[in-house]
């Protein structure tokens, strides 16, 4: 299948959020927090706060739900990291609002009472405010517009709805304290955005792809790596996007026709591990070794270590699944397919166990003792070189 490359590195780019898998229970909630303050649901939070690590999605899934209200809302955004002081930011509320300060306003109680007449007009859209980085209000320079800012709600009642997202995940109660004291059906929404994991991070992958018809612009196992090492040092998936999308300037490799046969002689070319391995590489310093490797790449590298030992002149695919599928078949386990069992193969090449000849032809980079250190259960290997 032909990829359109530039229409992969724009679904690869973190800016497209038309979509968001793997955050349906979060948009739900800030949709439910919304929709509660158009039909004045009585106790329903006024002010919500969005908190969790970098690249989890919190600024993307507001948006998406802003967007989705648009009708219903006036909105206005803005990053506190570009905030000076609280007057400042007063001053970039009206601003955003559209609300002209006359020329004697200017104390931050005067601009306040100001932004508040307008809002509370007859027949004005409700107005929805959302602050990026809240936390970097922290400190003299912000530390009383949080409060002024978090009791709005309190104030206007439902002409205003404020939705503070931050990184820190205790910001209300280490620096709000008055607010949880009125008691949690005034206090705020606290919605938490989790890291993703390597599950959700290759969801959120395979979902960019496919929405530009290139699911297989990417080899299986260079999204699983690639999802696998983001999860496992922040799941954040701008990361995550970011190194697909470098992956993708790389290169591609062809895949070997004599590894699964002709038919696959005019395969296209993917991106595969190794691709993903030296992004991987300049992005973290080297790759640190993980976790142990799954059952079935353990069950592989024993069988890679019976041909070596064999000896077996050449360790093709074909081969290598003769004898991994007698040893599954005498361990009572599933085996994967042929081309499943390549995915494994080139996995396994970018940690650097195996080589995979331009031929197809594999060859065990490893000894004994470091095959034996990659077993969860180191009885497996002993039990299948016996037999």
């Amino acid at each position: 299948m032909k990829c359109n490359k530039v229409a992969v590195r724009r679904a690869l780019h973190v800016a497209a959020t038309e979509s968001l898998p793997c955050r349906e229970h979060e948009i739900e909630a800030l949709s439910k927090f919304l929709s509660n303050r158009v039909q004045e649901v009585i106790d329903a939070p006024g002010a919500a706060y969005v908190s969790g690590p970098p690249g989890t999605g919190k600024t993307a899934c507001v948006q998406l739900v802003l967007s989705q209200l648009s009708d219903q809302f006036l909105n206005a955004y803005i990053n506190c990291t570009f905030v000076k002081s609280e007057l400042d930011l007063l001053k970039r509320i009206a601003e955003e609002f559209n609300i002209g300060l006359a020329q004697g306003v200017k104390t931050a109680d005067q601009i306040e009472k100001s932004i508040h007449r307008h809002l509370k007009r007859k027949n004005a859209k409700r107005a929805v405010l959302v602050l990026d980085e809240v936390d970097q209000l922290e400190g003299g320079r912000g530390q009383k517009a949080l409060y002024r800012l978090f009791e709005w709600p309190l104030k206007l009642g439902d002409a205003f709805t404020l939705i503070g997202i931050a990184n820190a995940l205790d910001l209300t109660q280490r620096q709000l304290p008055r607010l949880a004291a009125r008691g949690a059906a005034n206090g705020p929404l606290l919605l938490s955005f989790a890291p993703y994991t390597k599950q959700q991070l290759m969801e959120v992958l395979e979902h960019r792809l496919i929405s530009v018809g290139a699911s297989g612009a990417f080899e299986a196992s260079a999204l699983e790596l690639l999802a696998a090492k983001v999860a496992s040092v922040s799941g954040d998936a701008r990361r995550a996007l970011d190194i697909g999308r470098r992956a993708l300037e790389v290169g591609s490799r062809k895949r070997p026709a004599s590894v699964l046969g002709p038919s696959n002689e005019n395969e296209e070319s993917k991106v595969g591990p190794l691709h993903v391995r030296k992004i991987l590489d300049s992005v973290f310093g080297g790759m640190e070794e993980g976790p142990q490797l799954p059952l079935q790449h353990q069950i592989v590298l024993a069988c890679l270590l019976i041909l070596k030992r064999a000896p077996v002149k050449k360790a093709t695919i074909a081969k290598i699944h003769e004898v991994y599928s007698g040893v599954c078949k005498k361990k009572r386990l599933t085996a994967v397919s042929r081309s499943e069992l390549l995915n494994i193969c080139q996995l396994l090449e970018a940690e650097g166990a195996v080589r995979i000849a331009g031929s197809g032809l594999v060859a065990l980079q490893w000894d004994h003792d470091e095959v034996a250190d990659s077993l969860s259960d180191k009885s497996l290997l002993a039990d299948i070189l016996r037999n």
